[in-house]
């Protein structure tokens, strides 16, 4: 594992792949952010919106309550208050991107194999977690 993560950091179209990855989700992190800010008949400047990704990003880092349901509340409406756009629509907009981010999450669970899963649980649960590691040990061999 450490030879193949070494390789990859030797490589500059990895390297590359991987900025241009985290470039293009930075930008549509930064459009949803404008996009949940226009519905709520605001606009936010890009320094604030940046601003609210790296608030958003280091919520992934620093965990304070279950998901940091209400920090990030509390943060963004600071934030929005401390650039005049005001602290009921950073309220307002950090629920609701924890709305459409999760019915996301659901939507896109169910269609990509979530159903499936539910369908044929019963094979899931009467097979053992032995039988799961042998079945993947027989596909990598």
């Amino acid at each position: 594992m450490l030879r193949v993560t070494v390789a990859n950091i030797r490589d500059p179209s990895f390297i590359g792949k991987i900025f241009g990855l985290g470039l293009l989700l930075f930008i549509r992190t930064i459009i949803a952010f404008q996009l949940y800010f226009l519905i709520f008949d605001t606009r936010a400047p890009l320094a604030a919106l940046v601003f609210f990704h790296a608030i958003f990003k280091l919520g992934f880092f620093i965990t304070l309550t279950p998901g940091n349901l209400g920090i990030q509340e509390i943060t963004w409406g600071f934030l929005s208050e401390q650039m005049n756009l005001g602290m009921e629509e950073g309220i307002l907009i950090s629920g609701f991107s924890r709305v459409i981010s999760s019915s996301v999450l659901i939507i896109s669970g169910f269609t990509l194999g979530g159903m499936d899963l539910i369908r044929k649980r019963k094979i899931f649960k009467n097979t053992g977690v032995s039988d799961i590691i042998d079945d993947i040990s027989s596909i990598e061999t």
